[in-house]
């Protein structure tokens, strides 16, 4: 299982891949639907890292150990 850390490194790749395209621009966006779905893919859920690492961020001390998806 990824710990955090490698989490955190999956999310701030997928910010830099957004940021790639997003400086191409909002027209650019708007006419590729390949690029629109790719960045909702990544920023919305298209990869589980942030809804992991939340869930534990969010456990209470003491809290049962369930595993975290």
């Amino acid at each position: 299982m990824r710990d955090d850390r490698e989490r955190l490194a999956d999310i701030l790749e997928a910010i830099e891949r957004i940021e790639k395209y997003a400086a191409r621009g909002r027209g650019e966006f708007d006419n590729e639907e390949l690029i629109q779905t790719w960045i909702v893919m990544l920023s919305c859920g298209g990869r589980p890292p942030a809804r992991a690492a939340t869930a534990r961020a969010w456990r209470k001390p003491g809290a049962s150990q369930a595993r975290d998806g």
